[in-house]
């Protein structure tokens, strides 16, 4: 055999074998890393979906445009003889609720019978002579229902009026006035006076007041109506203390 020949076939026997060896080394080598892939990639417990929770809706707040006042409810009425006509007025407000004795009018509802004939809105005396009570804007102040307000002609003229209390004061409690207009044929606030009382012998009306704590003098302010209705101050009684 030539010498070529044989060196060609000596390199096509370590070929061979070469190949051989990366056949049955490679491939085992590779199928053991695809199954270790799957059998050492870490196992971790199942997670649930994280939960998104829905925002409460708040109900005890009010929206924009809810309303929140407190409706006024009847407190007291009592009736009026105006000549020959019977009336009966009910007085409409709230009561404290602060753990305090009183109440206070917003409204008078005057009914003749069943029918509604007037109605007084309170701030009208508030704005013109007095202060809101403790309730609040627009509202009288009383120690409890039944002195909140009264009838009783104090005009003289044989029909009974309406005397409200205005307000729980430092001293002598303010009154708000409001005289029977026989030609409107309805109510009219006229004034405003401090420890009313009623002369009925003299026709006057009188105004106990404190006017200075310094020295604690008191007034007694004595009024007559005018022949034009009029209330005007006629006497002037001083006492100091």
């Amino acid at each position: 055999m030539e010498p070529c020949l044989v060196k060609t076939r000596n390199r096509k026997a370590i070929v061979a074998k070469v190949f051989l060896f990366f056949v049955l080394i490679l491939i085992p080598a590779i199928f053991l890393a695809g199954c270790s892939t799957d059998r050492d990639k870490p196992a971790f417990p199942d997670q649930a979906e994280p939960q998104v929770s829905e925002s409460t809706p708040v109900t005890d707040l009010p929206s924009e445009n809810q309303d929140t006042s407190v409706s006024d409810v009847v407190l007291v009425s009592h009736e009026a003889n105006v000549g020959n006509r019977r009336l009966t007025i009910t007085a409409l407000g709230l009561e404290r609720q602060d753990g305090i004795d009183g109440c206070g009018i917003k409204t008078l509802n005057i009914f003749e019978g069943s029918d509604l004939i007037q109605t007084i809105n309170i701030s009208e005396a508030i704005e013109r002579d007095g202060v809101s009570g403790a309730i609040g804007y627009g509202y009288t102040e009383a120690w409890d229902k039944e002195s909140s307000f009264y009838t009783q002609d104090i005009s003289f003229d044989g029909y009974e009026d309406l005397v409200v209390m205005g307000w729980i004061p430092n001293n002598t409690t303010p009154y708000y006035c409001y005289l029977w207009n026989t030609d409107l044929e309805q109510y009219e606030y006229a004034f405003m006076l401090q420890g009313l009382s009623i002369d009925t012998v003299n026709k006057e009306i009188i105004s106990e007041y404190r006017y200075s704590g310094e020295n604690y003098e008191y007034r007694y302010d004595h009024y007559r109506f005018n022949d034009d209705g009029e209330l005007v101050l006629v006497d002037r009684v001083v006492n100091t203390q």
